[in-house]
């Protein structure tokens, strides 16, 4: 059986009516870098005749043979900053003996490689690759993961941390 609660409107109008000012110092002293978390999921082919990337939820190889090199979208939220990625970790599930690579890259806005960052694993299951900050950037430039999946290796889950202004 579902149960259901009501907020007295009363209520939602007294939290409605806090002090902004307070309240958003407080969310910028929490939270003071703009984050990103992405599934394994967004991360595509580099090449459109490979049939073996199974995006659902985390992405996956399903191949039993070959590795599959895919990149992963970084969506870039604070676009004027050049204070670059401050932290950065690619989580990924490797079977035994393999070993998956991936490589965190910065380009600026003519899209010029400008700095980056490859870790690999070979150790098998649940893993992370924490990527070095990339403590420059170039306004307006954007960022790019490449990662080469061993068979039957999993891309779970990434984080991002931009730098603030």
């Amino acid at each position: 059986m579902k149960r259901w609660f009501v907020i007295p409107a009363a209520a939602i109008a007294a939290f409605l009516a806090t002090d902004a000012t307070n309240a958003s110092a407080a969310a910028d002293t929490e939270y003071s870098y703009p984050y990103s978390s992405y599934g394994g999921s967004t991360c595509t082919p580099q090449y459109a005749a490979v049939t073996t990337w199974l995006r659902s939820g985390w992405g996956y190889n399903t191949s039993a043979t070959s590795s599959t090199t895919v990149s992963c979208p970084v969506t870039r939220r604070n676009p004027d900053s050049s204070k670059g990625i401050t932290f950065s970790v690619m989580y990924v599930s490797n079977p035994s003996g393999a070993t998956t690579t991936c490589t965190l890259m910065e380009f600026d806005v003519a899209n010029n490689l400008i700095q980056s960052s490859t870790k690999s694993v070979s150790y098998a299951g649940f893993q992370a690759l924490y990527f070095d900050a990339l403590t420059t950037s170039p306004t307006w430039g954007n960022y790019s993961i490449v990662c080469t999946v061993p068979p039957h290796g999993f891309l779970n889950d990434y984080f991002i941390a931009e730098g603030f202004m």
